[in-house]
């Protein structure tokens, strides 16, 4: 069977993503440019995936999307843990169950009224299998049925709300997948009706820009983190953000062509670094840093340092 092809602007938007994840982590949580990155990054990721979505039949979703998302959480996450008792020799099977529970749950931060440690940023491969074998599921259902795509539309926004409202309280990253589901059939959609195109008018991007904006100003969005502030206005700052990366991706795409390959290749390799990046979220005290001088500039500078360090160890490990 041929190699599917891969769309360009997608893998460009997906490099952006992961250089933004790198960065905003390294960001105080009270900060403004924090909350930018935040309001979409995540978001963004989502609905690429829906973009790229078909239904298919749900065995070959399942084994497919374990292969591709199960396996690297697994094996990243419990080498974590492997480096952690390397660090730590006087753990012990109590600290083992309680790892346990953290790969179980998978879930981007500590919950610590329900005594579970985080996963770190691969909570999101988690979540993405959840999605979008639940879209597979319930699209394939729908789409047999010929139900109308704004009742589906309606489903895929309750549903999120209902994970929004469940918060902490399931497995697998469960309630934050069921939220991830209304980003991917936005994407879904987008592909259907060739969203892009319309995206490209002039007016769409000051409207876009406006909602950002204010979204920004007035909530937060933080998904690994369960923080929906105003939703589902926060939700819609996601949706005009992620755009925002979209026109982006289209203009490096089009227009500035010293910057396309090297962010095609972040794009193709966005997993690998979401794993590498795990190790130094988890282990390395970025934040502390001496060079970090308390102003957002310097933690801008540490952040692109940081991503530095995470892609040249991804070009190890593709050369080795």
């Amino acid at each position: 069977m041929a190699e599917k092809k891969r769309i360009e602007w997608i893998d460009i938007a997906k490099g952006l993503g992961i250089l933004l994840m790198i960065v905003g982590h390294t960001f105080l949580n009270e900060s403004l440019s924090r909350k930018l990155v935040f309001s979409f990054h995540m978001p963004l990721f989502f609905i690429l995936a829906g973009y790229t979505f078909r239904v298919k039949p749900n065995a070959e979703v399942v084994k497919s999307s374990a292969k591709r998302l199960l396996v690297p959480y697994a094996l990243t996450y419990w080498a974590l843990q492997v480096v952690q008792l390397v660090q730590n020799p006087e753990l012990g099977l109590g600290d083992l169950a309680y790892s346990m529970l953290g790969f179980v749950f998978a879930s981007g931060t500590a919950l610590y009224d329900v005594g579970i440690p985080p996963a770190g940023v691969i909570w999101f491969l988690v979540a993405l299998f959840c999605a979008r074998v639940t879209l597979n599921v319930v699209t394939g259902w729908f789409e047999k049925r010929a139900v109308p795509e704004w009742a589906q539309l309606l489903f895929w926004a309750v549903f999120a709300c209902i994970g929004v409202f469940i918060q902490k309280k399931l497995p697998f990253s469960y309630d934050v997948a069921m939220v991830a589901c209304l980003f991917m059939f936005v994407g879904y959609c987008a592909k259907k009706h060739n969203l892009p195109a319309l995206l490209r008018r002039w007016w769409t991007f000051p409207v876009a820009l406006a909602i950002w904006a204010i979204s920004v100003h007035f909530s937060y969005l933080e998904l690994a983190a369960r923080t929906y502030d105003l939703m589902p206005f926060s939700l819609l700052g996601a949706f005009a953000g992620s755009y925002m990366a979209y026109q982006a991706a289209y203009l490096v795409e089009h227009k500035i062509s010293f910057l396309r390959k090297p962010l095609v290749w972040l794009g193709v390799n966005s997993m690998m670094l979401l794993c590498i990046h795990s190790f130094d979220w988890m282990l390395a005290p970025w934040q502390s840093l001496p060079i970090l001088a308390g102003t957002s500039f310097s933690y801008f500078i540490g952040g692109c340092l940081r991503a530095v360090v995470d892609v040249a160890l991804a070009l190890v490990m593709k050369k080795v």
